[in-house]
């Protein structure tokens, strides 16, 4: 899952610029440090992780929702309260079935919950049975309900941004340090001779 790359790039930016911080104030011959474009490349990197959380989390709970508006149309009650339970029930416990579930902090829960009790309000509340299904057909597919059914288009723009920005966060680290040192950049190489 791309959020797993994320998070484990995050990690490397952090380590490097801690490591990068050190090696500046014990000076090493032996230790390369980050050039000043490339350690304001990385603190850049950092500063924007919050935001693209918070774009990820949006993203997941959109697609829960427009998973359950399918299931609340298409399937039988049960289905539907199955997969509300895998979604919503989120616990600051570590384990899960549910991979997006990974490494959720306390935000994230109470993001998942606000989505869950905001998607209760707009359903009623109150025990679901077939008899309500025609009822609640016309509920989702009135433009009043809050919160709306997450559009297609405005979902695909949030995953075309969240998964270039991710993409474009791998690219800088590699090209800073690349899997094959005979491929270091031109500039970097420069330094090292």
């Amino acid at each position: 899952m791309i959020e797993w790359y994320r998070l484990d790039y995050t990690k490397r930016v952090s380590d490097t610029l801690t490591w990068n911080v050190f090696y500046n104030t014990h000076l090493d011959p032996d230790v390369l440090t980050l050039r000043m474009e490339e350690e304001k490349l990385f603190t850049n990197i950092l500063r924007v992780q919050t935001g693209l959380r918070e774009v990820f989390m949006v993203i997941i709970s959109r697609c829960c929702l427009i998973d359950l508006h399918k299931l609340w149309n298409n399937s039988s009650m049960t289905q539907f309260w199955v997969r509300w339970n895998e979604y919503f029930q989120v616990k600051s416990e570590p384990f899960s079935v549910l991979r997006f579930h990974f490494e959720m902090s306390d935000e994230d829960i109470r993001i998942m919950h606000d989505v869950a009790q905001k998607w209760a309000i707009g359903l009623g509340a109150g025990d679901y049975q077939e008899a309500n299904r025609p009822f609640m057909r016309k509920v989702f597919q009135s433009e009043n309900m809050e919160p709306e059914v997450p559009h297609w288009e405005e979902l695909l723009e949030l995953m075309n941004y969240y998964l270039t920005t991710v993409e474009k966060m791998e690219q800088s680290f590699d090209t800073v340090f690349p899997s094959n040192p005979t491929e270091m950049s031109p500039k970097r190489q420069d330094v090292e001779t």
